[in-house]
């Protein structure tokens, strides 16, 4: 389960990279930069989760 979770971020992260790295060269403008907006946000969201996760598996091990 561990693996497939850890493979489960890590496509998702990549696909979210792929998005951003399409909007800067094919999208110009205003749609363009609400797209790189969303990507990062959404990418900040991703390492918080990790985050949280590595958190309360520490927590869980004392």
């Amino acid at each position: 389960m561990k693996a497939r979770g850890k493979l489960l971020v890590l496509g998702v992260s990549f696909a979210l990279f792929v998005v951003g790295v399409a909007a800067l060269y094919a999208m110009e403008g205003v749609a363009g930069k609400r797209t790189l907006a969303g990507v990062f946000a959404a990418l900040v969201l991703v390492a918080g989760w990790q985050t949280v996760r590595l958190v309360k598996r520490r927590d869980g091990n004392k």
